[in-house]
């Protein structure tokens, strides 16, 4: 395993930028390519384990998770990775968020439930969204990919939810997502914002006012403090 030391880790990760979910990637989200082209895993799980540690949570899923779940996507449209290696990297990525998210359990905070529309299949976006907005004191509800309007409507009610998140991936037809977003509005409580991520936006139309684009992790924190709730507490990292 070709390992690096914590100075040189330090110089990668403050070569990175906290800001836009699509923001230019750190050098340390390219190192993690190259590792992983190289199958090299080892290398992959203690840098992002190390990265974890250095950054806090919200840092590390901005500046590292994000940027290197990118850059995987790209490689893999690309041809650079091989089916196997794109596995790999995904599965130790979503272990690393799983250890990541048991420090967050129990906090009671605004809910916000979180799910893709039908027939989207691509949920690792959720994970990250969801981790983040736990490191903010908030109550993530996970319903994963696929999820029929009505039923994302019926878990809003079930969690009493605050606000329903929904990812929206650059492969999702924009007519299509425009017409399940307009029944899950029919749907779901008129007091419940609804919140879209996901490079997919940028390929829909103009929306209702109660649907508000969140282009940045910044505007997700913002967000979650026009909930007007009280208990919202600042980052917990």
């Amino acid at each position: 395993m070709v390992d690096i030391d914590d100075n040189v880790l330090r110089q990668r990760l403050s070569q990175s930028s906290h800001g836009r979910l699509d923001a230019e990637r750190s050098s340390l989200a390219h190192d993690l390519i190259d590792c992983t082209i190289a199958d090299d895993l080892d290398a992959v799980r203690s840098r992002l384990r190390r990265a974890a540690v250095m950054l806090g949570t919200r840092r590390f899923v901005a500046e590292v998770a994000s940027q290197f779940l990118q850059e995987i996507g790209e490689a893999w449209e690309q041809g650079i990775l091989e089916i196997h290696q794109e596995h790999a990297a995904v599965e130790i990525l979503q272990s690393q968020l799983h250890t990541m998210s048991t420090a967050f359990e129990g906090i009671d905070g605004p809910t916000v439930v979180l799910a893709t529309l039908p027939r989207e299949t691509h949920g690792l976006g959720l994970q990250l969204v969801g981790i983040y907005l736990a490191a903010c004191g908030a109550t993530p509800r996970i319903l994963g990919v696929d999820t029929p309007t009505a039923q994302i409507a019926k878990a809003a009610e079930a969690f009493k939810a605050e606000a329903v998140a929904v990812s929206v991936s650059v492969a999702a037809s924009s007519v299509a997502v425009g017409n399940h977003l307009t029944q899950l509005l029919s749907v779901l409580h008129s007091r419940i914002p609804l919140w879209l991520g996901g490079k997919g936006v940028a390929k829909l139309p103009q929306l209702p006012d109660r649907v508000k684009i969140l282009g940045h992790w910044d505007e997700l924190e913002d967000a979650l403090l026009t909930l007007g709730n009280a208990h919202v507490r600042p980052p917990l990292d």
